[in-house]
């Protein structure tokens, strides 16, 4: 009788054991997430395309062609060069009015290459198109 009662009490340890053992490990993995977490990146940095050319814009992932914009259009709202009722969108709500003018103009530079070969891409900068979007939109006094 004795035997099965230590048995039970073994067993009854390894149990316990296992469930903190789970305990610790799920606690950390929450810590880890939260660490990763408080370092990502925002949408609006590690744009890479200021001087790329459109063939590379192209090929660029839509989260670096929005960060891309949105520090094109963050530098042109920051000295006020857009329309009026534009700058006051900014001064409302700079996040929003931000990200909504930097998917513009992705969709604006992704339109304007559509029809376009390899060859003319290559030779053409980002920031010519850029300008020709903010004329072509009608954003800019």
């Amino acid at each position: 009788m004795k035997l099965i009662c230590i048995q039970c009490i073994k067993r009854e340890i390894k149990f316990m054991i296992i469930k903190q053992v789970k305990t610790i490990i799920l606690t950390l993995c929450i810590c880890l997430s939260y660490v990763d977490s408080s370092h990502a990146k925002e949408w609006y940095e590690g744009g890479n395309l200021h001087d790329k050319n459109m063939w590379q814009w192209k090929q660029a992932t839509t989260d670096n062609k929005r960060a891309t914009c949105a520090d094109f259009v963050s530098y042109m709202a920051s000295n006020r060069l857009f329309k009026a009722k534009l700058m006051i969108l900014f001064d409302k709500n700079y996040g929003a009015t931000l990200y909504a003018i930097s998917n513009e103009m992705i969709d604006c530079l992704d339109y304007s290459i559509v029809s376009l070969k390899q060859k003319f891409l290559i030779s053409q900068k980002i920031e010519s198109y850029i300008k020709l979007c903010y004329l072509n939109m009608n954003m800019l006094n």
